[in-house]
């Protein structure tokens, strides 16, 4: 069984957030439990206090049949949210319905919650796109090794 440490989980994090990516600037990243922060890295774009009633925003916006959301801010400052499990549900790549209460309890369900600076539009309006895009592909990729290195963490032995 595999579980990830905290200096893990730290550089798993930190990787995301310094990597540089085009059309994106990432502010902060967070992984949630039933809403409470576990772990949070930031950049100095934001206070805390700000962190926070945004993530709350957020987590408030992600409807019980959504695997994930994107949320505007304002001033190029977005999110994305996406709420998954180790216990072994499986990620879609869109907003289809399923099922969030089938039979996981919520000690099991986490969230990642990604701040990002959307690049500037181009010509053709597309920038905001591109940003949610490489935005979802960088969560995605994350909850992908966070579902492996929490299965310990829940106790689950896949």
């Amino acid at each position: 069984m595999m579980m990830l440490q905290q200096r893990k989980l730290t550089s798993l994090l930190n990787k995301i957030l310094t990597n540089p990516t085009p059309n994106i600037t990432p502010i902060s990243i967070s992984i949630l439990s039933q809403g409470s922060p576990l772990l949070t890295l930031s950049t100095p774009t934001l206070t805390s206090d700000q962190l926070r009633i945004y993530a709350l925003f957020a987590y408030s916006a992600l409807d019980q049949e959504q695997k994930w959301t994107i949320v505007d801010f304002g001033r190029g400052v977005k999110c994305i949210i996406s709420r998954f499990s180790p216990t072994g549900d499986t990620l879609s790549n869109g907003n289809d319905a399923h099922d969030a209460h089938d039979g996981q309890s919520s000690e099991s369900t986490f969230y990642v919650v990604l701040f990002y600076h959307a690049g500037d539009d181009d010509d053709d309006g597309d920038g905001g796109d591109v940003a949610d895009s490489v935005a979802k592909l960088k969560v995605d990729c994350l909850v992908e090794a966070l579902k492996v290195g929490l299965r310990g963490y829940v106790g689950v032995d896949h």
